[in-house]
C-alpha cells in the first residue's frame, strides 16, 4: 500500500516508475485519498516510528517489561553457520565497527560494506551484491 506525502506521489505513472526502479516485485495499491491510512486512526503513528528509531540507537529506553527477553535475546547463541554480514556505505544509523561482532560466529564468517551510496535496504539497493552474498554463503558462488 503506497500512501502518498507529496503531491507527485499521488501519480500512478510515477508511484509505477518507482516501483520498476525499486526492484518491488508485489502489487502496490495507491491510497490517495487516504482511505486505508485513516482506517487504521493511529493519531500516534509518528510517535512511535521515532521513538523506535531512538530505540536502535540507544537514544532512548525500551519498553521495561522486555529488558529481560531482550538481554537473553542480545546473548545469543554462537552462529555456526557460514555467514556474510553485509552493510551499506550509506546506511545512516551508527554501527559497531564488524570486528565487534566476530565473536558471535564460530563458522565461515566475513563482513562487507557495500559501497556506492547504499542504505539500510541491501535487498533493494544492492540486489547484486545481496544475491552474491547469498549465493556464495550458500557455496554456489557465481
Amino acid at each position: 500500500m503506497h500512501t502518498p506525502e507529496f503531491p507527485f506521489e499521488r501519480d500512478p505513472d510515477n508511484v509505477r516508475r518507482a516501483v520498476q526502479e525499486m526492484r518491488i516485485d508485489y502489487p502496490v495499491a495507491i491510497d490517495n485519498d487516504y482511505a486505508v491510512w485513516s482506517a487504521f486512526d493511529n493519531p500516534d503513528h509518528v510517535q512511535i516510528v521515532i521513538h523506535n528509531y531512538r530505540w536502535r540507537l540507544g537514544l532512548a529506553d525500551g519498553e521495561s517489561e522486555y529488558a529481560e527477553l531482550e538481554l537473553r535475546l542480545a546473548q545469543g547463541p554462537v552462529i555456526a553457520v557460514p555467514t556474510i554480514t553485509l552493510e551499506g556505505d550509506a546506511n545512516g544509523a551508527p554501527h559497531s565497527d564488524p570486528s565487534s561482532y566476530t565473536g558471535k560466529f564460530s563458522g565461515t564468517y566475513s563482513h562487507r560494506t557495500i559501497e556506492g551510496g547504499i542504505g539500510h535496504n541491501l535487498p533493494q539497493e544492492a540486489p547484486d551484491a545481496f544475491a552474491d552474498a547469498v549465493l556464495e554463503v550458500g557455496g554456489r558462488g557465481r
